[in-house]
């Protein structure tokens, strides 16, 4: 690799790709080894002990009108989630100016991958809304081209929505990791539109009405894979921070958002996470996944489960995994997501809840706790203001 490289780039010269810099929790040879030996692997599902501890999430309609309520959104954040992934973020009404609006991974379809030769599984729990039920947006941040997060069809509507608007002052922009944006102008969105970005650079736009004030949003790192067999690593996959910043460069507001990611590597926990808490931090929200996606739950709908899930600690942070990622963020209060949405069965759906009941100091109301919220709720974060 050339010297002059950024850690997570790799080239031979002829082709280059990416890969996390930090040494995997096991090597490709003792994940095939464990693959192939299914009995090690697989067993029908046990009962979940606890159950009753839990409240099993669902799709609720929307109230986005407390978006628009400027007195109840003074120094208040709200994030609804979308499902998935997907959650829309309003960073707060500051002296009655409107906050600005980024969704995250975005994903309505039915399906959780679409092929030329089948479909994938469909949806568990229903979207909160029709796409063209949404707010106006002003951001878009897509966390990498896998399809249960970079769901072209959603994108291409909410991009077609929004352009159609006679009255919008700035254009909606799509903010997207290293070779991403090829995906999206190939999926008809306008070119102009896509921003693409390495970890660690950041964008700052100031908010129109608010002169002393911007949006600082930034591409950070996270511990995951893109692509597929023939594109195997060939773009990036990325978190996001997103800040309201004085001119000054004073922090009103800060959220994160995950990705997809795993918190486990191969001396321990990520480092990568504290690096980011300790540059962004605190959070006044983050939204971090608890589950894997939905490429294993056809096992639940058979009646089994992994009977482990080490092997997938790189790629997918698991419900306790994710309350100590939590932690190394100093995030103050987080949001469960990535679970529920596809799964094979009550028991897929029902299981990551549990785990992180068990493993979370309080719910995501409280300083410093972590919880899910229905598909289509909305959590209002107050600021902590100084």
């Amino acid at each position: 690799m050339p010297a002059d490289l950024p850690s997570h780039h790799r080239s031979d010269g002829v082709n280059s790709w990416f890969e996390n810099p930090w040494p995997p929790a096991r090597s490709l040879f003792q994940l095939f080894i464990k693959l192939v030996s299914l009995p090690a692997v697989v067993i029908r599902a046990q009962p979940l002990d606890g159950v009753e501890l839990i409240q099993p999430v669902t799709t609720v309609k929307p109230d986005f009108s407390v978006l628009e309520t400027k007195t109840s959104n003074e120094y208040c954040l709200h994030a609804t989630w979308l499902g998935h992934a997907g959650y829309l973020v309003q960073s707060p009404t500051i002296r009655g100016t409107p906050g600005a609006r980024i969704a995250f991974d975005p994903m309505f379809s039915e399906c959780a991958y679409k092929s030329s030769l089948f479909n994938g599984l469909r949806r568990r729990l229903p979207p909160p809304c029709k796409i063209e039920a949404l707010p106006d947006i002003d951001f878009v941040a897509i966390s990498h081209n896998h399809y249960d997060h970079c769901d072209i069809d959603t994108l291409v509507q909410i991009c077609e929505m929004s352009n159609s608007k006679s009255d919008r002052t700035s254009p909606l922009r799509f903010l997207v990791p290293l070779g991403v944006k090829k995906t999206l102008v190939s999926g008809g969105i306008p070119e102009c539109q896509v921003i693409e970005m390495d970890w660690w650079e950041s964008i700052a736009y100031r908010l129109p009405s608010a002169p002393d004030t911007r949006i600082v949003i930034a591409c950070t790192p996270c511990q995951h894979n893109s692509g597929g067999l023939l594109d195997y690593n060939k773009s990036l996959w990325s978190s996001w921070v997103v800040q309201i910043r004085t001119v000054e460069d004073e922090t009103i507001s800060s959220v994160y958002f995950a990705g997809d990611t795993g918190y486990r590597t191969g001396m321990g926990p990520c480092p990568i996470f504290r690096e980011i808490g300790q540059k962004y931090g605190p959070f006044d929200v983050a939204m971090i996944p608890i589950w894997r996606g939905a490429s294993l739950s056809f096992l639940g709908q058979l009646g089994y489960q992994l009977a482990d899930d080490t092997h997938l600690a790189v790629t997918h942070a698991s419900p306790e995994d994710a309350v100590q990622l939590a932690r190394d963020l100093r995030a103050r209060h987080s949001l469960a997501m990535h679970f529920a949405t596809w799964a094979g069965s009550d028991h897929e759906a029902n299981e990551p809840l549990l785990r992180l009941a068990r493993a979370r100091s309080g719910d995501w109301w409280e300083e410093g706790g972590f919880g899910a919220l229905n598909v289509g709720q909305t959590a209002t974060i107050p600021i902590e203001r100084t």
